[in-house]
């Protein structure tokens, strides 16, 4: 039996998977406009691209009910787990999916050894449940964010959205930093054939985050 901690930090960490995936053409969207997001709680700073915007998260919310999963029981799951992003950067355009980069937080579970790649494989093991045609590309390996100890992986996958039968590819990167008992989660969407100004702009925000 899985116990409730294991499965909420599992779900959690599904959620930005779904995140580029809302309708393009839904302009209903709660936009704030600003160059830099600050969370002084957490100690966190990120910046974003002139061409990308900072959503709420009701917009967050809509995006992630947009998409099917191959189990309607984990999709629930995924719903009744999602949580807050302290930050969810996105970029419009008519194109789906639409590049996101987010951030949340997330509690360190006792069983878990505390190293970011332990962290990024248990992730990447719901992949295959969840998605369609998912492949790790880059299995997590060690790096550094700022100066702080961190694991990246990225992994393509197939999803479907709204009631369109179309299947688009998908690219999923995640990025995890330890923060005493909690680990920040960054994760990014985008298309598997993504332009390169855009998997630029990705860089630089990930590149813009500075911990305290």
């Amino acid at each position: 039996m899985v116990r409730t901690k294991n499965i909420s930090v599992v779900f959690i960490s599904l959620i930005p998977l779904l995140a580029g995936c809302n309708s393009p053409y839904n302009s209903n969207v709660d936009i704030v406009m600003s160059t830099t997001f600050e969370h002084p709680l957490f100690g966190l700073t990120i910046s974003k691209p002139d061409s990308w915007k900072i959503v709420s998260f009701d917009e967050h919310r809509m995006r992630i009910s947009s998409t099917k999963l191959k189990d309607e029981n984990i999709e629930k799951l995924v719903l009744l787990f999602a949580s807050r992003p302290i930050v969810s950067l996105l970029k419009s355009r008519w194109k789906i999916p639409l590049p996101n980069v987010q951030i949340t937080v997330n509690p360190l579970d006792g069983d878990m050894n505390n190293l970011p790649t332990d962290i990024l494989r248990r992730v990447s093991k719901m992949g295959p449940v969840s998605f369609k045609n998912y492949s790790i590309i880059n299995y997590p390996s060690e790096i550094e964010i700022d100066g702080h100890k961190a694991a990246y992986m990225k992994a393509h996958y197939t999803g479907q959205f709204w009631d369109d039968n179309k299947e688009y590819p998908i690219s999923y990167e995640t990025w995890i930093i330890l923060r005493h008992e909690y680990f920040f989660m960054i994760s990014a969407v985008s298309s598997q054939n993504e332009d390169s100004t855009t998997l630029r702009e990705i860089s630089s925000i990930i590149e813009s985050i500075k911990l305290k």
